[in-house]
Formats: structure tokens, sequence, C-alpha cells
């Protein structure tokens, strides 16, 4: 079973020299969480932590944890088997389930169901939510294929901006990312179709040059220092030079399952969270890097080497 792992350094993280040793607490179902499969964490505009599981939405207050299940006069929550989460500037959380959108307003404390496309029997099985620059929400759903769909912040719907047919006899293994780089420009990995890049004022879209020995793309993370952009896969780390340069992989990854890519406490380190390996803490200038796992004997080391999300919240907290 994969746990949520909170790292309690607060400041000492924003200060801490490359290796230092990490000491982790572990958050699970003995003390409230729905699942011990996260999916996804975010914070909310107020403080919450948010917590997406392969069964059921959680909310954490540092101290307690509530499971948001659409009862107790809470609204409709699209599915238990919540995927990701995203929090846009009016302090809206978005939540992408098996079976389609929910968003819930910090301002009423309640949530509904949002339809991508109108039709309230679609479900979509829903992949990644990015919020752009604009305060736009982009989701990235299968149906089929992969869809597209963005609202802007002076809409009211959704918009389907590009289907993607499964190719011929290959619909296995849903992953997706939506990252934004510094132009402007929404970059989309998928599992079965490549990468892809959208110009967010026009809306066209074209295919980016992709490895097609290594397809299957689970996470983006788009590097504001230097311009390129991480990729997470199936088969290993890339690294991509924008906008059209092939991407590079990164040896110190080659063949490992990459689950999640994010940013370090220092301009040159990458938080690489793995299938099974744990998580890596990588100078992306050396090459070098610092590994965390699971210790029998230790009580705060990781619980399980399969880490799916990461996140860091305004207090420092990874």
């Amino acid at each position: 079973m994969r746990n949520l792992v909170l790292l309690f350094v607060g400041w000492f993280i924003q200060i801490c020299l490359w290796g230092q040793e990490l000491n982790f607490r572990h958050l699970s179902v003995e003390n409230g969480l729905s699942s011990n499969h996260i999916t996804d964490v975010l914070q909310d505009s107020i403080g919450f932590i948010w917590i997406a599981t392969a069964n059921g939405l959680n909310r954490y207050d540092g101290y307690e944890v509530e499971v948001v299940d659409g009862t107790n006069g809470q609204g409709d929550l699209a599915s238990s088997v919540t995927n990701c989460l995203a929090s846009d500037t009016r302090g809206n959380v978005w939540i992408g389930t098996r079976r389609g959108l929910s968003v819930w307003d910090t301002r009423v404390a309640a949530m509904a169901i949002f339809s991508l496309d109108g039709n309230a029997n679609s479900f979509y099985n829903i992949g990644d939510i990015y919020i752009d620059q604009q305060d736009g929400v982009w989701v990235l759903a299968e149906q089929g294929g992969f869809h597209l769909f963005l609202k802007r912040a002076n809409e009211t719907n959704f918009r389907r901006i590009f289907f993607l047919k499964d190719p011929p006899g290959d619909s296995k293994g849903f992953y997706g990312s939506i990252v934004e780089d510094r132009d402007g420009n929404i970059w989309v990995g998928t599992s079965r179709r490549g990468l892809w890049r959208v110009d967010s004022k026009d809306l066209p879209f074209q295919e980016e040059l992709w490895d097609p020995a290594a397809p299957l793309i689970t996470s983006l993370y788009f590097d504001v220092h230097t311009g390129g952009l991480w990729v997470g896969t199936l088969s290993g780390l890339y690294r991509k030079k924008l906008p059209h340069s092939k991407a590079e992989e990164v040896p110190l990854f080659n063949k490992q399952i990459i689950r999640s890519v994010y940013a370090g406490t220092h301009p040159d380190q990458l938080f690489i969270g793995t299938d099974d390996q744990g998580l890596f803490s990588f100078n992306t200038s050396t090459g070098t890097y610092t590994k965390y796992g699971y210790q029998l004997e230790v009580p705060t080391s990781l619980r399980h080497n399969a880490i799916t999300a990461i996140y860091h919240d305004k207090q420092g907290i990874l």
C-alpha cells in the first residue's frame, strides 16, 4: 500500500545541504485517511491539505483528517476514486475522479459536479488538472482516447481543445500530465499518444518530437530556471530543451518507473518519485543524488518505496 509521507522540517528544509538526512512522519488510515493509496496532494487558499486517494477524498488541518464524501450537505463528489487536484485563484479546489470532475467552493464549503461536455451522462476518467497563469482550468480526460478541455477564467463552460483517439489495439494504461512554460504554451504528456504543445492564446496544437521507445509519459515538470521540460515515463526520466529539441534520457533513472517530478528547494534540485525505488533528491547540475527509501529498523524512514505524489506546502513541508 502507498502512504502519504509528510516531511516536517519546516524552515530547515530551506537551508539544508545536499545529502542531508531527512526524517519522515507518516499519515495513514490509522490517522483517519480513507485509503493509504495516495494519488495527489494539494494545499488550498485557507491552508487545508487535500489528499486524493483511490478510495475517497480527504482534508487535513494539521491535526485531524476529515473524509469529504459528499455527505453532511457537502455536495456531490463524482466518484470516490479521486485521481488529481488543483486550486485556482478564487480558492476553488478542482477534483478529478474516475467518473468526472467536481469542484469545491471554499467560500461556502460545498462541492458540485462540473460537466466537461454538457452531457450529464458522460463519465470521463480525469488524469490531470492544471490552472494556467490566466486562471484557466485545463483538464486531461480519458474516454476512448485522450480529451483536453479548457475553461477560461471568464467562461462558464468547458470546451474540448482536442481529442486523440487511442491507437488501434492500444487502450491500456491511462497516465498524463499538463504543465505551462514561460511563454504560456501548454504541454500535455500522455501515456499512449506522446507529447503535445498547445498555444494557449489561439489554441492550435501540434505533436512534439518524442522518443518512440519511451512513449508512456506519466509526469511533466517545467524548469523555470533553465526553461527546459523534465519528462517522467514508465521507463525513465528525460530532459527536453524547449521548444523543439529531442528529449535526452537521464542515465541515472534508466528503465525506472517515474511517478512524480517536483521542484526542490534549490534551483538545481528536483524531487523524483519512483514506483519502487523510493524518493530521489536529484542535483540537475552535477547529476548527483540522495536517495530516501523504506528502512525496516528506522521509524522515520519512508514507509513504502512507491512515491505517487509530491507536494511542498506554504510552511515548507514536503
